[in-house]
């Protein structure tokens, strides 16, 4: 059973979830892909949002596949933000856990990512994660109208922490912040990421020592989520990443030391 997590303002519409379901589906897996709370067909439904530390959610979804698919091996693959929110709940040793798990692209310094979303061309991402979340707010069933916020980090201020609970930006971002507690994680994973991600580099997951269950593959380049073939056009190599671990997370029930992947 492969559970799939999609990012920030994203749904299971997404392009990289549909191409992930359906190699996965193709390799003969069961697949279940998970709208977060207010995304995608639940627009209008959800009473309160995620973020970045919603790590209940995924528990309440590991739990219900356990119930609804016994017996079956789960592995957990989450994206951008999810692949935090993945990283933070096994890093915490949540109650509920996958079997494996794949993390793409993780944010793990919320701080460090917010603060590049502001600069230069990364302003482009900004504006659209705003508006995306916006959108996903303002279409809760009784939304209060929301101050106008130009920026994600205004936005977490204003909204997203008081929100969650927290007592500040600082806060949220300080507590949701995988990095910290990736040395934590017991469960086989991978972590892919890119050392050229504009906001969410490599670099943030390589200031933390990581324990012998996670395996990191930080490629030099790919951007966010991005891993365009050079020689191949229009070809993702994040699929083929994504098939080849899925296939040594499966394969080393014993080790728990995937082999790279080739380009």
């Amino acid at each position: 059973m492969v559970l799939l997590f999609h990012g920030l303002g994203g749904s299971v519409d997404g392009h990289y979830l549909r191409r992930a379901a359906a190699r996965c589906h193709a390799l003969g897996h069961a697949v279940l892909a998970v709208n977060h709370r207010g995304a995608g067909e639940g627009a209008g439904w959800a009473r309160r949002s995620y973020h970045s530390g919603s790590t209940p959610d995924l528990e309440a979804v590991l739990r219900f596949a356990r119930v609804r698919f016994p017996g079956q091996l789960q592995v957990a693959v989450g994206f951008s933000i999810s692949a935090n929110m993945l990283l933070l709940l096994m890093g915490r040793g949540g109650a509920e856990l996958p079997d494996r798990a794949i993390a793409v692209n993780p944010p793990v310094d919320l701080e460090a990512c917010s603060r590049r979303l502001v600069t230069g061309f990364n302003r482009c991402y900004d504006r659209y994660f705003v508006g995306k979340v916006r959108r996903d707010v303002l279409a809760r069933p009784g939304a209060r109208p929301l101050a106008r916020t130009g920026t994600l980090r205004a936005f977490d201020a204003v909204y997203t922490a008081p929100e969650g609970g927290f007592p500040s930006r600082d806060a949220y971002y300080a507590l949701c912040s995988s990095g910290p507690h990736l040395a934590g994680i017991r469960v086989p994973t991978v972590i892919l990421t890119a050392l050229d991600d504009p906001f969410a580099p490599g670099g943030d997951v390589l200031q933390w020592p990581l324990p012998p269950a996670v395996h990191l593959h930080a490629e030099p380049c790919g951007g966010h989520m991005g891993y365009l073939s050079r020689n191949l056009p229009g070809y993702r190599w994040l699929d083929y990443a994504l098939e080849h671990y899925l296939g040594q997370l499966l394969d080393n029930t014993n080790d728990r030391s995937p082999h790279g992947v080739p380009h």
